[in-house]
């Protein structure tokens, strides 16, 4: 194993790592002339259209408008955040990374990982062929529960003995007190000894989306429902496990095939006999919460794997409740959600059971969307009497509401644009209200909010992933596609044209980062700067600067950089000039200023023209 400090380990792992072997390992590569190509699997991909380049240890796919390195491959094909991609890439190529803390916990880890996939395995098949799981075979036959959905989630059972699982660990040799720290075992209080946390109960495996067992959760069975009161119960939080981060089912819905010019959705339930009633019934795009309400977490988890959510609650006050609590998250995560109301009384399993697959999908087709839904709680289904205090309040709350969501401000598509001048019209017309008077207090909220964002500032790598990152000035961006292909020329540039003359603020991160390189004696090649980068969607604008670049003549474009940077010189002088002539107009300058700023302007427009200054 060798040993990589933290400035260039990700250079380690991407020479150690062949980025045929790594895709082929997912994908049916074949060889085209110097490339491979697949078929890409995140569209409907009737001709192979995913490109792999080995020699510049990049993919592509032009279909999707994505693509990268090894890191941005595994980030999207797995949903891991970079650190995750980088920690899977590292083992895979035995590189050792330097981590926070010691070696001492990173093996910690390792064997509760170990530890948690023994305790799914005994509970398993426990519940399959014990005579002792039978109470929970007859449960689940009552709940309808299909031997495939109990084998695809590795449902378990605990039995109804305090020493259970204890014996089993002694027999297997697996240490008690790394089955505590999972929070499978517990410590009396009264004797000091351990015992089974879940005992009597049916037991459903959480696992994380590389489909590791990290938790559980316990259904406690009817007959012994008198002695444990808590109906459901989660494993504690762990090293591994944390209920706030952690949705269940997301190891099998996150696989879910979304049909071609479909948008990527998923299903959000309260629970786990729902989530997996909704699986019996084919909606493989379900997961459900952990005994917990949604968080900033849950969401950005969701965000990898779709751009629409849809929320079945239960059809009672409390589901009322939870969804005004997740609206808020998911205008601000930028992900398009829709609620779904069950008839009251009613939860999802019941529903589908009693009303079958093509009623369950009409309701999700009809599912308000998130704004709509808003409308609906805040006003109760029944305008407040206009003029009231209850009516300004609500009108505010709903106002506040549209402009914390990104999808409807400005820049949007025609689509959400339109679909704002609908709320709009409507919600003038129900608090009898001048489309005016709410367009300006919509755009006043607004203006505090990008006061805020602006305040805040945000990083290249601090963008959402799955948010397309454009370089818009076609100057610019073909100074990068050049020095791409003639990575030796950074630095002459440099003395050219400086970071802060670029205009598009993505074209002068990368500039920025190639001269810093370039400095530090590093050839800011392509394989250099996409590995520079940690968000999946700067290596995809990376990766098709180069095959544009290459695309144009490769080494060969470095010919035309000399124009380039003439015509990059003569916008940023006519930039100048321009604001010069407003400066002088503006008046508000003495007049022997205003005469120098003329002679400036005069003869910088002689030298534009090739003629003399004087």
């Amino acid at each position: 194993m060798s040993q990589a400090s933290a400035s260039d380990v990700k250079e380690q792992v991407r020479q150690a790592t062949d980025i045929v072997d790594l895709i082929g390992s997912s994908l049916t590569l074949r060889r085209e002339g110097r490339q491979y190509r697949g078929t890409c699997p995140w569209h409907d991909d009737t001709r192979p259209s995913l490109q792999v380049n080995p020699e510049r240890q990049s993919w592509k796919c032009w279909v999707c408008d994505i693509g990268g390195d090894i890191f941005s491959f595994v980030m999207k094909r797995d949903g891991l955040t970079f650190p995750e991609a980088l920690e899977l890439l590292a083992d895979r190529a035995g590189v050792t990374l330097q981590r926070r803390g010691n070696a001492k916990h990173h093996n910690q880890k390792k064997e509760l990982y170990r530890c948690a996939a023994w305790a799914e395995e005994v509970y398993h098949r426990t519940l399959l062929e014990d005579p002792a799981g039978a109470p929970a075979r007859e449960y689940l036959q009552e709940r309808k529960m299909s031997d495939e959905m109990i084998r695809r989630f590795r449902l378990g059972f605990a039995p109804d003995d305090w020493n259970w699982l204890i014996r089993q660990a002694e027999r297997d040799s697996i240490p008690i007190n790394e089955l505590s720290v999972l929070g499978l075992v517990a410590t009396s209080s009264r004797t000091g000894r351990p015992y089974d946390r879940f005992k009597g109960r049916v037991l459903f495996s959480i696992r994380d989306a590389q489909q590791r067992p990290i938790a559980m959760g316990g259904r406690i069975l009817p007959q012994w429902a008198e002695q444990n009161p808590a109906k459901y119960i989660n494993s504690s939080e762990s090293p591994l496990f944390s209920k706030s981060q952690s949705l269940y089912a997301l190891d099998v819905a996150k696989d879910h095939k979304t049909p071609s010019g479909e948008t990527r959705s998923m299903i959000v339930m309260e629970g786990y006999t729902d989530c997996l009633a909704a699986h019996e019934y084919g909606f493989t795009n379900c997961v459900a919460c952990l005994g917990t309400a949604l968080t900033e977490q849950h969401v950005q988890l969701l965000s990898r794997y779709a751009d629409r959510i849809t929320l079945v609650l239960d059809g009672d006050t409390a589901g009322l409740a939870a969804a005004d609590r997740a609206l808020n998250l998911f205008l601000s995560g930028g992900l398009e959600l829709r609620i779904l109301s069950l008839p009251e009384g009613l939860d999802p399993c019941d529903y589908l059971q009693d009303s079958g697959r093509e009623a369950f999908s009409e309701l999700l087709r009809s599912a308000p969307d998130a704004l709509e839904h808003k409308i609906n709680i805040t006003t109760r289904g029944k305008m407040p009497e206009i003029g009231t205090h209850q009516a300004a309040s609500a009108l505010e709350d709903i106002l506040v509401t549209m402009a914390r969501a990104p999808s409807l401000q400005k820049g949007g598509d025609t689509k959400h644009k339109l679909r704002e001048e609908a709320i709009l019209a409507r919600i003038a017309r129900d608090f009898h209200v001048p489309d005016d008077t709410i367009r300006t207090r919509l755009r006043e909220l607004r203006g505090q909010n990008e006061r805020v964002r602006s305040s805040t500032g945000r990083s290249v790598d601090q963008i959402p992933h799955d948010q397309p990152i454009q370089i818009r000035d076609p100057w610019e961006q073909e100074l990068l596609e050049i020095l791409l292909q003639e990575p030796e020329a950074v630095l002459k540039c440099a003395e050219s044209v400086t970071p802060d003359e670029l205009s598009d603020p993505v074209a002068q991160v990368i500039y920025r980062q190639a001269i810093v390189m370039a400095e530090e004696g590093t050839t800011p090649d392509f394989s250099q700067l996409i590995t520079a980068f940690d968000n999946p969607s700067m290596k995809n604008l990376l990766a098709t600067l180069d095959d544009r670049g290459l695309a144009r003549g490769g080494s060969e474009l470095a010919k035309q950089l000399p124009d380039l940077l003439a015509s990059l010189h003569a916008r940023t002088e006519q930039s100048a000039q321009r604001d010069r002539i407003a400066t002088m107009r503006g008046g508000e300058i003495a007049e022997d200023r205003k005469l120098e700023m003329l002679t400036e302007i005069i003869a910088n427009e002689k030298k534009r023209y090739g003629q003399p200054p004087h």
